[in-house]
């Protein structure tokens, strides 16, 4: 959850009246925008934030960074009320801001955040006869937010920088006296008025950082830069002082918080906040303590408010009642001395309350979940076709942004492999959770398997409802060419079936030439005899040729080691293995693991019972039993197809090997020789 430390502040001041001999002073006042100064006084309220709904907090205040919103577009709207003898009510501002993947555009237009002060102060002037006359001069003296602009960009789900822009009007309407003049015997001032206007735009940035999910830290600059329009200046114009604004926040638990927001001038805004589940929404309560270095006594302020939020908006009702005696009247000596560091919380603020209310308008769904990480868990080679069907590629941490448990659905389109989107398993994760989900995919076109490894590019993509994508991300991936092997022995069946047509025509002339000879042959034996037949036509042109040096396994298709007439070991098993296997042979790989270098040859099965052993072998040694589906045994023998000379010597060789590693030396049992069948 991201705890953002904000502030904002309404006041409206009423009339004052001073005794007649004395400066009469009426103070008017309506504000909205935390002009300068307490920056801290935040009129939303941290408990809004508690519930890690899809609302913000709309300030420019205390953290211009804070406009990372997990919705579409959303409203707002501000109310004051005054308390007191002279109680109002007024629409302070409206607001929209708008997400844009990691961008957000917020704007503010606020035709109520305005402040009024009015003084009647009584002149006197002497005449040349010594005459006294007296009069009034009104001195009106307003302040105003018109609009203001924020953006903020979100780098990490844990850090975001934005800025602020805002625009301000400061108008002062003196009356200052020319002449005396007589009417009637009776002596009166002539004034004039005198107005002076600043209009000025102020502007800060601000940035956010979560250190966890339940500490925040937040550091937002203080009239960074301002300029007015005008060349002109006043004594009664705002106090433009920078500064920098420090917060934090601290989850107690899930439902306890406390926040702090510190100034450089020693000003802060401390509180504590709790919440609780409440007609599908939450309700949370807050009271916050401020101290401000230019209000008495050390605690200015008490802050009480309330907030209930749900999917579709969230309220906030505050009260914000002064610690001092709001009565007292001041004179325009004073104020002009002092002059004012906040416009609308200073020790002149009455008490009030103030509504906010935020409402979502979401045009497009909510997102249920997005990514945390993703990262592969196997390279993509293409010619393993079916490989990642049942062996995830990827694996990707997902987070459930909703406090009820969702299916997730997760696929993939890995772009020069996929045709189309490649849907995985999908999962349930619990509210607010964590869970790790697979994917998966489908290599379709063997036709055009690649032909060099190219760096190519998979989007990621998870749903929960309907079809629009919660999440979606786009993450480079080396696809490796079709001859890329991954090592694994049992991956070699891929090579092998990657021919299939070519070998079973390959094959097939073969036994057709030598059809007289397969007619004479006994039935029993008819494997074998075809088996000899094959390899004595296979190795008649070949030789054997280690791979090149690489950090990838190299494996040629069955045809291509026919073609370039060689290969190693792995090559010529998956080219032999593939000819058997096109017209029905049953053959399995056998993976040394424990000789310098791995090595694999062939196990190939006769169909010959072993009580017809005598047939083809007398020594025992030189077979090997296996059974079948239907618990039959069967005789299979080895076969070393680096052994390019002829088939007897090949079976003789990979028998000896066979029969001292997998039988002599336990290879078997140990797993150091291991039997995969292709099929």
């Amino acid at each position: 959850m991201i705890i953002i430390l904000q502030r904002k502040v309404f006041t409206i001041l009423n009339f004052l009246l001073i005794t007649k001999s004395k400066i009469i002073f009426i103070l008017f006042m309506i504000l909205f925008s935390n002009t300068y100064g307490q920056a801290s006084m935040d009129l939303f309220s941290f408990n809004g934030n508690l519930t890690d709904y899809k609302h913000r907090l709309n300030s420019f205040e205390s953290n211009s960074a804070n406009h990372i919103y997990k919705g579409d577009w959303q409203l707002s709207a501000s109310f004051n009320s005054i308390l007191g003898d002279n109680p109002s009510n007024s629409l302070l501002s409206l607001s929209l801001g708008k997400a844009i993947e990691n961008h957000y555009f917020y704007v503010r237009y606020s035709p109520g955040l305005t402040a009024q002060f009015r003084f009647l102060n009584a002149s006197t002037i002497t005449t040349e006869n010594d005459v006294e006359v007296e009069s009034e001069l009104l001195t009106d003296l307003t302040y105003s937010e018109n609009f203001g602009f924020g953006y903020s960009y979100k780098f990490t789900d844990n850090f975001s920088i934005g800025g602020s822009l805002r625009y301000f009007t400061q108008k002062f309407d003196e009356q200052i006296p020319l002449i005396i003049l007589t009417s009637d015997s009776v002596n009166y001032i002539s004034t004039k008025s005198v107005v002076t206007e600043i209009n000025v735009w102020q502007g800060d940035l601000g940035l956010n950082y979560n250190l966890n999910d339940d500490l925040s830290f937040s550091l937002s600059s203080h009239n960074l830069f301002s300029f007015k329009e005008q060349d002109t200046s006043s004594s009664y114009g705002m106090n433009f002082n920078k500064g920098f604004i420090a917060g934090a926040a601290y989850r107690l638990s899930s439902n306890f918080s406390a926040n702090i927001n510190y100034e450089m001038n020693g000003a802060f805004n401390l509180s504590g906040s709790h919440n609780f589940n409440f007609l599908n929404g939450k309700i949370g309560y807050e009271i916050a303590l401020m101290h401000d270095k230019y209000q008495a006594p050390f605690i200015s302020a008490v802050l009480p408010s309330i907030n209930y939020t749900n999917e579709i908006l969230s309220l906030t009702l505050k009260y914000v009642k002064y610690t001092s005696d709001r009565n007292k009247a001041f004179s325009l000596s004073d104020f002009n001395n002092e002059g004012i560091n906040n416009i609308i919380n200073n020790k002149y603020s009455p008490d009030k309350l103030i509504l906010n209310l935020n409402i979502a308008l979401s045009f497009v769904p909510d997102k249920n979940v997005r990514f945390v990480e993703i990262e592969y868990v196997e390279n993509i080679y293409p010619t393993l076709i079916d490989e990642y069907i049942d062996k995830p590629f990827a694996k990707a941490k997902v987070i459930n942004l909703t406090n009820k448990a969702v299916n997730v659905k997760p696929s993939s389109f890995i772009e020069n492999l996929n045709s189309d989107i490649i849907h995985s398993p999908s999962i349930n994760i619990l509210g607010n959770d964590t869970a790790e989900v697979y994917f998966y995919t489908v290599i379709e076109d063997t036709d055009e398997l690649i032909n060099k490894s190219i760096l190519s590019s998979v989007n990621f993509y998870l749903t929960t409802s309907g079809s629009n994508y919660d999440d979606e991300i786009e993450k480079p991936i080396l696809l490796y060419d079709k001859n890329s092997w991954n090592g694994d022995v049992s991956s070699l069946k891929y090579f092998v079936y990657a021919d299939l047509n070519k070998s079973e025509k390959y094959a097939k002339e073969v036994l057709y030439d030598n059809k007289t000879i397969l007619d004479e042959t006994d039935e029993n034996e008819k494997i074998f005899s075809t088996v000899k037949l094959l390899f004595n036509n296979f190795v008649k042109q070949l030789q054997y040729v280690s791979d090149p040096r690489s950090n990838i396994e190299r494996v040629q298709l069955p045809m291509e080691t026919l073609n370039i007439k060689g290969g190693d070991c792995d090559d010529l098993s998956v080219s032999f293995a593939s000819i058997l296997e096109s017209i029905g042979i049953q053959t399995a790989f056998i993976d040394y693991k424990e000789e310098p270098v791995n090595h694999v040859n062939l196990l190939v099965n006769t169909k010959i019972h072993p009580s017809e052993r005598k047939r083809i072998t007398n020594n025992d040694k030189r077979v090997f039993i296996r059974k079948n589906n239907l618990g039959n045994e069967e005789i299979w023998i080895p076969v070393e197809t680096t052994v390019l000379t002829n088939f007897e010597e090949a079976w003789e060789s990979g028998s000896e090997k066979f029969y001292k590693s997998a039988v002599t030396d336990f290879g078997l049992a140990k797993g150091s020789v291991k039997i995969i069948d292709i099929l």
